[in-house]
Formats: structure tokens, sequence, C-alpha cells
């Protein structure tokens, strides 16, 4: 972020090159040099960070600062999905802004690479530049000059009057402690060595940017405030903590600065100012590189963040190490597995610790040996090959082995001609060869008990998996003999060899089987195993069991079904343990009952049943045709008054329930016909009863007159 100096530099920027050179190398010096096998930033890794960076309906990230963090995450992990055009029309037209939100519209403008630089410029400049000469804080200081230094190639007036640098350094100076803490601000009654943490990016770069924005005037104060500075750094490097397994941080309880981080925020913070050093002096730091691999050893085994502001500072710690002038760290990771059988040589990658392959290193095998196994090394030393296809180093590693099993390696990477990689010093690791083994010469055979001659024997053949029949009784031996042989043609020798006994009610019976010779044996006497065996006769399945972690073929084998007559138990005997409810097997779904119907019975066609209809209806006409030429009349059929809605309604539901006889028919049940028929006859019942009486009455007239 800052430029390189004038080239006439005067002999104040010199001396302080040389000086703050010193005091770095004396710091360094007090870490421990750490050595470990790490695991670099996996894609899963980047993933999972970049979904703590959710954009809102603006662009934006949140506040100022929640949108630097996430546009310099999101540009570290090389994603494309960032508003940028949005983000820098916003914040071109903010205004009215402190100087910490200048300071980061300068930043968010610096990583989008907004064209509107210039008119950025117009806004915060002023900010700034009050900002510097009214700063009473480390971070005013710091945000004030550190935005300036940005923004100095895009504007002429980011200058600040050369009366302001006194100032500067004299708040610099009453900041600093002498036992290596630091004030957050003049106010400040307590110092702190999270401060101190801090102190590269807020002091070293500070100061580097003002000596180039004001290089030109030197001042006394200026030169005493240094000597209390080399005190500052020198005893901030003594700060440093160690976790173990070469793991070193800065850490400190007070947080007025990071909101959040802890450890990480101090440690970024050192990160960050030591890069912005580095660049800023045309001087290569010679930083011992073993040491610097302390702290990539922390940011890596930290984990993945909690919150976007933790993100954001392992990110761009990560991103200052993929960089690092003097130290990149970088990470070897061997292959853990190799196949014999598949030709497979060793490959190493080395990685920086983002993820990127790095070809410029030579990576060699110091040493191989054989864990487990009394051998030398396989050698003393072994070049890899740098394999384009897929970024790797390799070797042809399995032509110089001995064997089958794990491998101890150690493995060192040197950094080519002006490069500045380190893995850390020598990298131990382990590779495991593996391989199929050949089963051979299987037998199983039925002895005599006394004699040992075979009653019955049988050979199979391993790629086949077969499986043959057999039959015993207790005064009988089963007999298992078999080879495995490792690729070399030497006796290979598993982990783990076991024969079991199934019984057809799942009860089990393991035997341990061992070596003998070349091969392996175990013959069962059923005499002295009937107590164990339960007394239980019937049908067993014999299965071996073979299985190590070199092996690719481990494997579970029912050689045989054994048909075994065992005596019967005496009396007072324990019974064998009830067989396990198989509850999957209990609870299952049942399968499914396909019911059949009778088929239905076969029907007249359909013009023969309508012929039918209308024969049933003949009646009903001649119902009809009878009432005419019986002289039926309706004359005296009331139509007014109660008598009137009487007739109606009786008629009505005489053929109501002649159309619910009619739906009976069609579609209706018995239930519903009854139930619907009963309300029908309470209505059918009333005006029945009243018409009815009037006929009665009106025929018992036309009788008497």
């Amino acid at each position: 972020m800052a430029n390189t100096a004038p080239g006439a530099s005067p002999p104040v920027v010199a001396y302080l090159r040389w000086l703050l050179l010193g005091w770095l190398l004396a710091a360094v010096c007090q870490m421990v040099t750490a050595s470990t096998v790490l695991q670099p930033l996996s894609d899963g890794d980047k993933e999972a960070i970049a979904g703590y960076f959710v954009a809102d309906a603006d662009g934006f990230y949140g506040s100022l600062q929640e949108t630097y963090h996430a546009v310099k995450a999101l540009e570290i992990l090389e994603r494309s999905d960032v508003e940028s055009q949005k983000i820098c029309e916003a914040v071109v037209k903010s205004s009215s802004i402190s100087v910490e939100d200048a300071f980061y519209v300068v930043k968010i403008t610096e990583v989008l690479q907004c064209p509107q630089g210039a008119e950025v410029a117009k806004v915060v400049v002023p900010i700034l530049q009050a900002g510097v000469v009214n700063a009473n804080s480390l971070l005013e200081l710091h945000y004030s000059v550190g935005a300036l230094a940005t923004i100095k190639g895009w504007s002429s007036n980011s200058a600040v009057h050369k009366d302001a640098l006194s100032d500067v350094f004299t708040l610099l100076k009453e900041l600093a402690r002498p036992d290596g803490t630091w004030h957050y601000s003049k106010s400040d009654s307590e110092s702190s060595v999270k401060a101190a943490g801090l102190f590269p990016p807020f002091s070293f770069p500070t100061t580097a940017i003002v000596l180039q924005l004001f290089w030109q005037s030197q001042n006394v104060c200026m030169i005493a405030c240094i000597g209390s500075v080399k005190t500052a750094a020198i005893k901030l490097f003594g700060n440093l903590e160690s976790h173990g397994q070469g793991v070193f941080y800065f850490s400190e309880s007070k947080d007025e600065t990071s909101q959040g981080g802890g450890a990480l925020a101090a440690t970024w913070a050192v990160l960050r100012g030591s890069a912005a050093l580095a660049a800023v002096l045309p001087v290569n730091l010679k930083v011992e590189k073993e040491k610097v691999f302390g702290i990539a050893n922390f940011l890596l085994r930290t984990g993945l963040a909690l919150s976007p502001t933790e993100a954001f500072y392992q990110l761009d710690s990560l991103s200052v190490l993929e960089d690092y002038r003097p130290a990149v760290p970088i990470i070897v990771q061997p292959s853990s597995i190799l196949s014999l059988n598949s030709n497979n040589n060793l490959e190493v990658a080395v990685t920086t610790v983002l993820g990127k392959p790095v070809p410029q290193v030579e990576v060699a095998l110091v040493s191989a040996h054989h864990i487990g196994a009394d051998s030398p090394p396989v050698w003393s030393s072994q070049n890899f090959n740098y394999i384009e296809d897929s970024g790797k180093y390799g070797c042809d590693f399995l032509s110089a082995i001995s064997g089958l099993g794990k491998y101890k390696l150690r493995l060192e990477v040197k950094p080519k001609e002006h490069s500045s990689y380190t893995s850390g010093g020598l990298v131990t690791s382990s590779v495991t060869v593996v391989s199929a083994i050949t089963v051979s010469n299987v037998q199983l055979a039925v002895l005599d008990s006394d004699s040992g001659i075979p009653d019955f024997s049988a050979v199979l053949d391993f790629e086949k998996q077969e499986k043959t029949s057999l039959s015993a009784n207790h005064l009988q031996k089963l007999h298992l003999s078999f080879e495995l042989t490792s690729p070399s043609g030497s006796s290979f020798k598993p982990q783990q060899v076991f024969l079991k006994l199934v019984h057809e009610t799942h009860v089990e019976h393991l035997y341990l089987v061992k070596s003998s010779g070349k091969g392996f044996e175990l013959t069962l006497d059923f005499l002295g195993l009937v107590e164990k065996l339960q007394y239980l006769s019937g049908t067993y399945s014999v299965v071996l069991i073979v299985g190590d972690e070199t092996m690719e073929n481990s494997f579970v084998w029912t050689l045989a079904s054994l048909d075994l007559d065992l005596p019967e138990a005496p009396e007072g005997t324990a019974l064998p343990p009830t067989v396990p409810v198989e509850v999957n097997a209990r609870f299952a779904p049942k399968p499914e009952i396909a019911h059949i119907f009778r088929q239905p019975e076969k029907r007249p066609p359909i013009l023969l049943s309508n012929v039918f209809l209308g024969l049933t209806l003949l009646p009903l006409i001649g119902f009809f045709v009878g009432l005419r030429y019986l002289g039926a009349n309706i004359k005296l059929f009331p139509t007014t008054g109660l008598l009137g809605v009487a007739a109606f309604s009786f008629h009505g539901a005489i053929a109501s329930i002649l159309l619910l006889y009619f739906l009976f028919w069609l579609k209706l049940d018995l239930f519903t016909t009854l139930k619907v028929l009963g309300f029908l006859a309470l209505l059918t019942l009333l005006p029945g009863h009243s018409i009815l009486s009037y006929l009665a009455d009106l025929s018992t007239k036309q009788k008497t007159s």
C-alpha cells in the first residue's frame, strides 16, 4: 500500500531503514523453529468462509468496515460475485464521514479498483488532512496517514503540511511505553500488550508513510522518537506466545481495536505491519525462514473462523504470507497410500498456505524407514521431479522399498535461486504401501480323531470364492490350512486371521488362526469343544476372516456349510442363549397381498336391456289410459286456501317417494333410503289427512243431499 522512497534518500531515511531492519531481526530471533506437516486452506474451507459474506440489495455487506473486510476477503478467494459497480458508485457519494469511514472508503476503492478514485480523493482528502493534525490516538493516526498514502497516486492534493510532522512523532513517542506495551490514546490510562501487537501496522507503516509524505523535513523529534520505538519493538516480540507443536502467536485480553479476534487479530496486525514495512523499505528483511512457519502453523491450525471479522483476519494474514518478502511458508503434503498393483509413484504436493501450486522448489527424500522393522533407511537421498500435468512432485519410491507396510519419510524442500520459500525445515510424514495378497493352497478337511487321517478333504479356489459342504460328529476334527503371499513372493502375516463358526440359530464362535511356517493352520477338536458349542447340533457356516491395513483385498469368505452332530446335553446344562430378535426383520414392511375379486357375471347386451326397460313402462302407460276410460277427473281438486296447499303438498310428497324409489334403484343404499323415506312419510301424513278428511266430508254431504 506504500510507495518506495525517492531515489535520493536523506540521511535520516537511510538511518531508519537499517535501524528498523535491526529491530526486526533481533525480535524474530526470539522465535522457536517449528517443523510440522500442515494442511492448506481447502476448497471446502474457502466456500465456508465465503458464506460469511452476504451482500444486501445495495451490494454492501454492512458498515464500511464490514464491506471492506468482505471485498478484501472475496478478492483473496478470487470470487467474482462482488457487485463492484454498485459499491463504487455508493462510496463516491459518501459525505460527512469520519476519519475512520474515510479510511475504509479509500481501502474499498483500492481493492475494487474503482475508476472514481479521483472523485473519492476530493471528498476524503480534507477529512484525512484534518485527521492528521487533530489525531489524538493510534487509530486516528493510522486511519488518516494510511489513507493519505493510499490515495497519493490518485490526487496531488494529498500532502499534509510539514509542520504537522513534529506533532505526529511526538504523539508516537507519547503512546509508546518503555516496557514494550502501548497506549491506544493519550486518555488511555492503561497500556496494552495487544496495542503493542498492533504496533507494526499502526506504527511501522505509519512511520514509514509519514517519512514518504514529509521526507524533505528533518526533525530532531523524529530521531528521539525512533529511539523509543526501537526499545518497544524489541520487547514486542518478547511477548510472543507458544501453544506447542510449533505454533506461535500474539495475544492480549484487552480488545479495543479489532472488534473481536483475540490472538488472531493481534497476529494479523504483526503480519500486516511487517509486510507493509518490507514493502516500504527496499531492503530484504533477512528473517529466518523457519520462524515465519510458526505463524503459518498458528493460522492454519486455528480452524475455520466463527465470524466475518475473524474470517477476514485469517484470510488476510494468509494472503500476506503468500507473498511475504522475508519468507513465504509453503505446505508439503506427501501421498498417504501407495499401491504396488497400480504402479503409483510417491507424489508430493507443494502449495502455498492458500493451496496454490509451487513449482519453484526442489524436493528431496532424505530417508525412509519401515516402521516396525529393523531395517536401514531405504536411501539417503532421492530427488523428486516436477510433474506439469498434476502440479506435483514425484519419484519412483516403490522400486526401492523392501515390502508392504508403513514407512516414515523425511522430506527436504529447497527453494531455487532467488526464491524465499520455506517449509519449516525437514518435513516428517508417513506413507502406507498396500497391495493385493495372493491366497493359495486353501484346504478344508474333516479328520478322524484317533488316526488323523482325513475322512473328507476339499481344496478351494479363493478367486472363485468356492464353497463346499461338510458333515462331522463330535469324534472328528476340522482342519484348515492356507497360505498368504505378498507381491515379492514372501510369506505375508496379516493383523487379523480368524475362523468363525455360525450356527443356524445365529450363535457364533470365533477362533484365532495362527501362522505355521509359510502358511496358517487351525485344527478344531469337536470332542473338546462340545461344551463351548453348547451341544448345539445342526448346520454351521464356516467363515474365514483375513484383514490388514496393507491388504487391498481383505476378505470375509464362507468356506463351507458344516452339518455337525453333537451328543445330547446332560441334565442341568445351561441352555444356549436366546437368539437375538432382529428388529428390522420383525417390523419391516410385509409382502404385499394381491387380492383377486370374483369376476363379474356376464350381462346381456345394452340394446336388450333398453327394450326390457320399455316393456316395464307399458303398465304405467296403461294405467293412465285406464283412468281416462273410467272417467277420472280432477274437478274436485282444491286449488285455493289451506286445502289447496294440503292437496299440492300431499301429491308432491307422493311424487317424492316415487322419485326416492327410483334413486334407490339407481344408486342409493337401503339405510339412506329408509332415512329419507321416514322424513317424506311425515310430510305426506299431515297434508294427506287434511285432504282426505275434506273429501270424506264432501262425499257425506253429497249423499245426504
